[in-house]
Formats: C-alpha cells, sequence, structure tokens
C-alpha cells in the first residue's frame, strides 16, 4: 500500500481493527468467494485454547491452578473445490452437532460427510428433506433406525423414490 502512496497503520493496529469485524461480515465474505452449489462437502468441529496464561500471571492474581477456556469453531468445506464454504464459532464449549443447520443452510448440497459425532436422527432426517445424501459412520450402541432398523435401507429407497 506504501507503493500507491497510502499510508498504512502498523501492524499490530491492523490486527487490534481485524478483531473487531463481526463475525456474520467473515461469513459474508467467505460465501461472495463461494459458489451456492456443491458437490460433496465435509463437516468438522475443532476446540482451541483462548488464553496459556504463565504461572507467573496465576501466582500474581492468586490462584492455584490457570483459568482453562477454550473456543470451538465448526466448518463447512468443499472437498472438491478445496473451498471453505460457512464458518461458526462459539466461545463457550459445545457439541459438534449444535452448528449444523446454521452450516448446511448456507448453500446447496448434494453431500454431506461427517464424522460419527454428527449421527443423529434428526441430521438424517433433515438432510433428507433438503435432499442431500448423508456419509456418516453409525455411533456405537445406537438404534438403528427410526423406523424399523434398517436406516440405510430406507434411506437409499426414498432416494430411488425421488429419482423416478
Amino acid at each position: 500500500m506504501k507503493m500507491f502512496g497510502n499510508k498504512v497503520p502498523t501492524f499490530s493496529a491492523l490486527c487490534k481493527s481485524r478483531k473487531k469485524i463481526p463475525f456474520w461480515i467473515w461469513n459474508k465474505l467467505i460465501l461472495s468467494t463461494t459458489e451456492l452449489n456443491h458437490e460433496t462437502v465435509a463437516i468438522d468441529a475443532t476446540g482451541f485454547s483462548k488464553t496459556n496464561p504463565s504461572f507467573h500471571f496465576v501466582k500474581r492474581i492468586d490462584r492455584k491452578n490457570p483459568v482453562k477456556s477454550y473456543a470451538k469453531m465448526s466448518m463447512l468445506f468443499d472437498i472438491n473445490k478445496n473451498k471453505i464454504i460457512a464458518i461458526r464459532a462459539r466461545v463457550k464449549p459445545a457439541h459438534d452437532i449444535r452448528d449444523v443447520k446454521f452450516l448446511v443452510g448456507k448453500a446447496k448440497i448434494k453431500t454431506l460427510l461427517a464424522d460419527k459425532a454428527y449421527d443423529a436422527e434428526w441430521l438424517h432426517e433433515y438432510c433428507f428433506e433438503k435432499n442431500i445424501k448423508t456419509i456418516i459412520p453409525k455411533k456405537k450402541n445406537t438404534k438403528k433406525d427410526f423406523i424399523d432398523g434398517n436406516r440405510e435401507k430406507i434411506i437409499l429407497m426414498r432416494f430411488m423414490e425421488r429419482e423416478i
């Protein structure tokens, strides 16, 4: 920017102002760089530590143990185009499946890939209503299906009926 004759603030000023931008604006920017239709997408969440205080600081504030907290981020990712479709961040811990409706509602998807944490009947039903095929491994010790214990067969039959 200096090459073009513009004044550029210091790096720390840019970082501080970046942190003030609301998350919904970041999601709008992500959506503006991607298409609306996606063939195969994957969803997953991760947690990361917000702070890592030193033991000197912990002693200074008269605490026995450091304050431990972390943030949770869920992301929808197009695996064919290697593009992020949507992101949702939470300051407090939450289950991975909590942000699925928000993320899946951001784009038109044909196939959703997820890990065992996302295996819930309501999610399969929600995706079926939106014409999304789900590929999610089963959790251990769960009921086989909400109807008669044959989920894969029922879902396959429903999709085949729609194609005819």
